[in-house]
């Protein structure tokens, strides 16, 4: 009987040190779920508060891509006959690389006829005539010509924040000829030919660059008469922000 109650007393001593063992580890899960809990809750508050910036960054790049299609296909007689006397215009908003533009072209767009610039809010529309450019007919880019592709070049490659967009535009007259099929391909050639000399001579980011060929589809005025037809053909260079580098920020 005596070994019976003794055997019972170390059971019970046992089983109280199992239960203590079982507890205080328990008591450990809970403190070490407690602590993973506050960790897990302060990330999701701080991923909350990141996701609400980002949202907020989305919705200004996409108010900002929609002005811009508005601006790039919108009505483009508006933007380039909307430049004065001194082929300057300005519609809203200070551009601080306008300016800069400005200075460097100065004596083109004051002596010129050729050349007209354009601002509206973050939007820089810069008019070339293709007898600035080119020869008629063709899209080989003209040697004096880079000396105005040199100064575009160099306030562009001052801001990485910007893109190009170089469109080629043809009066409604029909050419064929070798190495040229019709309006379109002139179009995209002088745009590409463009683009090509700003990248290999002026070391234009060719990442930032767009060409693009319009044919005889957006002429400023009517192709009745070899004055307007003149004006119609024209190379147009649009520098805006770089909507891409702003995307890409965000998923950063």
């Amino acid at each position: 009987m005596k070994k019976i109650a003794i055997f019972a007393v170390a059971a019970a001593a046992l089983s109280s040190c199992v239960s203590q063992k079982e507890h205080l580890a328990l008591q450990n899960d809970l403190e070490e779920t407690k602590t993973q809990l506050k960790s897990i809750t302060e990330e999701r508050d701080a991923l909350n508060e990141k996701m609400g910036h980002i949202q907020k960054r989305i919705s200004t790049y996409y108010s900002k891509i929609n002005d811009l299609k508005k601006e790039v296909v919108g009505d483009e007689a508006s933007i380039e006959e909307s430049p004065g006397s001194n082929g300057v215009g300005y519609a809203t908003g200070n551009n601080e690389l306008a300016e800069r533009l400005l200075a460097s072209l100065g004596s083109e767009v004051r002596d010129n006829n050729n050349v007209n610039i354009y601002v509206d809010q973050e939007v820089i529309s810069i008019s070339l005539a293709n007898n600035l450019l080119f020869n008629s007919g063709g899209y080989r880019i003209k040697r004096s010509a880079n000396d105005i592709l040199a100064k575009i070049a160099s306030v562009v490659n001052e801001d990485d924040s910007v893109s190009i967009m170089v469109e080629g535009h043809t009066d409604n007259i029909p050419i064929s000829r070798p190495g040229i099929a019709d309006n379109w391909d002139l179009s995209v050639k002088r745009a590409t030919s463009v683009v090509r000399k700003l990248q290999k001579t002026h070391k234009v980011d060719p990442k930032k660059m767009i060409a693009s060929g319009r044919s005889s589809y957006m002429p400023l005025v009517e192709n009745d008469n070899r004055t307007n037809r003149a004006k119609n053909r024209r190379i147009r260079i649009l520098i805006l922000p770089n909507i891409y580098k702003h995307l890409s920020l965000i998923e950063e």
